[in-house]
């Protein structure tokens, strides 16, 4: 289980990796922009951040090999 200070730095991680898909993403994006812009920027840039946790947590917290599938015994 991850401790206070990895969880930190976890969450700082997140809002750097957020901040810099918005800034990416604003830049990218043809404007003048318009409210469904901001939508789909926002969306995207919370996809990526989330993306990026799931990566984090499965890499550092959960090593074992079976994370997702478990070895069944064999008769």
């Amino acid at each position: 289980m991850p401790t206070a200070p990895r969880i930190v730095v976890l969450a700082l991680g997140v809002f750097v990796v957020f901040g810099v898909t918005v800034l990416v993403l604003l830049q990218v994006i043809p404007g003048p922009h318009k409210d469904s812009d901001y939508l789909v920027i926002g969306g995207a840039a919370t996809l990526i951040s989330m993306l990026a946790v799931f990566l984090v947590v499965i890499t550092t917290v959960f090593r074992s090999s079976e994370t997702f599938f478990k070895r069944r015994k064999r008769d």
